[in-house]
Order: structure tokens, then C-alpha cells, then sequence
């Protein structure tokens, strides 16, 4: 008869490296591998394969992903949440079936060991989205505020808004800059919305307030021709000591995260020392 905790571990194990497999994910195809699978999918598969992409999921699941979905828009993650979802489900499984292999060696209540480790990739995943949003908001912040400084050099020569914004993000290179080169051609092109609203949309999705800022100014200068130059500059130097108040209060975190364990780990131990004999004397004159 098989021993069930060997059984265990290897499904444990089986369970481990299917979940890495799905978080790791295919690698990059260079170009020839993918023209050849696009010529590949061009041939007859089975009845079985072209049932299966006909599959769409259930009703309600899209409108239940959609916070999930949103999340990972603003950490900036390029995996689907249906792939997240699905290799976290994987991870807790095989989380859950160490749990219960550790609960059997170890003789520990099984559901609170079990409990325990399935809920750990959940809480792993949501840590990592949260310090994905701050480090993206962060970077956004401070490719704006470089952005907006230049905007507000091509505005003291007198040219437009938009055609500025056009200069200045010819000459940049980053995430930010690429998003709103699209959202500028894209309202230049016409039939579609203002460049204004369609940059209040990327300010709710990235949750920048001050691009929201910049798409009112943009729109009162649309709607009442005032100017945008002082107002750009003031959002530049707004973003400027932002980043500098950031700052400061992340080096003080860090002096914070230093000092701590040196003064538990050094300074105890030192002063325990040094106390020694004196402890050790008096427990000998009271004993």
C-alpha cells in the first residue's frame, strides 16, 4: 500500500511547479517562432481544440474581474486577471497541500495550518500590486513633473499647448510619454473626444491628480482661450516639492528601518554585557 504522505508530497510538489509555470509564463518568441505558429494555427486543428476557443466564461465573471482588472492597470502589469486569478488559485492549492502534508508529519490541527498557507499567495499577490501602484505613481510623478517643465520652456516661445506637449513628447522616453503621445494623436486625428477629456481618463486610470490638473487647465484654455503657461509651470514646481517631501520622508523610513535593529541587536547585547557581573554580584550578596 502506498504511504499516503509521500502521495502528498508529490502532489504538493506536481501542484508547486504547475503554479510557477503559470506565473512565470511562456517566454518571448523571436520573430520567426511566432510567424511560424501564426502559419501553424492556420491548419486544421481538432474538434476538440476549436470547441475549446469557442469557450467564453460565465456571465457575471467579467463585471466580478473588473476591479482586479483595474488594479493591475495601475500597478502596471501586463498579465490578464484571469491569469493572475487562475495562478494564485494554482499557488493556493499547492500552498494548501503542504499545509496538510505539514499537519500530518507535524501533528498540528490540519485546518488552521491549511488556512494558513492557502491564504498566503492572496495576501503576496495584493502586497505586491500595492508596492507595484506606489512605485508606479511614483515613477509617473516624477516623468510628469520633467515632462511639464519642458511643456511650460516650449510655452515661453509662444507656441500652442497641444503642439508643444507634440515637441516635448517627441523627445521623451518612458511609460507616461508614450500613453500620452497616443492620447494626443489620437485627438488630433479628430471624431473622437478632446485631448483634455481623454487626459482626465488617464489621470483617473493612473491616479495622478496632477495630470487632472493639467487637463483643466487645458480645458478652461480650450473653452475661454486663456493661457497655460503659468499654470503648467505651477504644476511643475507643485510636483517638484511633492517629490522632494517623498523624499525626505522616505529617507527618514530608511534611518527608521537602520537604527532599530542596530540599537535591539547591538545596543541590548552591549548593555546585557556590561550588566553582567553587576547582576551576578548582587544575586550572590542576596542569595
Amino acid at each position: 500500500m502506498p504511504d499516503v504522505r509521500l502521495a502528498g508530497a508529490v502532489g504538493c510538489g506536481l501542484c508547486a511547479a504547475v503554479a510557477v509555470f503559470a506565473l512565470c509564463g511562456a517566454p518571448a518568441l523571436s520573430p520567426a517562432a511566432a510567424w511560424l505558429r501564426r502559419r501553424d494555427s492556420a491548419r486544421p486543428h481538432p474538434a476538440w481544440l476549436e470547441a475549446s476557443k469557442h469557450w467564453r466564461p460565465p456571465p457575471g465573471t467579467p463585471r466580478l474581474l473588473e476591479p482586479l482588472r483595474r488594479q493591475l492597470e495601475r500597478a502596471g502589469w501586463r498579465r490578464e486577471a484571469e491569469a493572475v486569478l487562475a495562478a494564485t488559485a494554482l499557488c493556493s492549492g499547492a500552498a494548501a497541500s503542504l499545509g496538510l502534508v505539514l499537519a500530518l508529519l507535524l501533528g498540528a490541527p490540519p485546518p488552521v495550518l491549511v488556512s494558513l498557507l492557502a491564504s498566503a499567495p492572496p495576501a503576496l499577490v495584493l502586497l505586491s500590486l500595492r508596492t507595484s501602484r506606489r512605485r508606479r505613481r511614483r515613477l509617473d510623478q516624477a516623468e510628469l513633473a520633467s515632462i511639464l517643465e519642458l511643456l511650460g520652456l516650449e510655452l515661453s516661445g509662444g507656441g500652442s499647448a497641444q503642439a508643444g506637449l507634440a515637441a516635448v513628447l517627441a523627445q521623451t522616453a518612458g511609460p507616461l510619454a508614450r500613453s500620452l503621445a497616443e492620447l494626443l494623436a489620437g485627438a488630433q486625428l479628430g471624431g473622437g473626444l478632446p485631448f483634455d477629456v481623454r487626459l482626465e481618463r488617464l489621470a483617473t486610470a493612473r491616479e495622478l491628480p496632477a495630470l487632472r490638473s493639467l487637463a483643466a487647465v487645458l480645458a478652461m484654455s480650450r473653452h475661454y482661450g486663456s493661457g497655460v503657461g503659468d499654470g503648467v509651470r505651477a504644476l511643475a514646481a507643485d510636483l517638484r516639492r511633492s517629490e522632494r517631501r517623498d523624499l525626505i520622508a522616505r529617507n527618514r523610513r530608511a534611518v527608521n528601518r537602520v537604527l532599530v535593529p542596530a540599537a535591539v541587536g547591538v545596543l541590548l547585547p552591549f548593555i546585557g554585557i556590561l550588566l553582567f557581573p553587576a547582576v551576578t554580584s548582587l544575586l550572590r550578596a542576596y542569595s
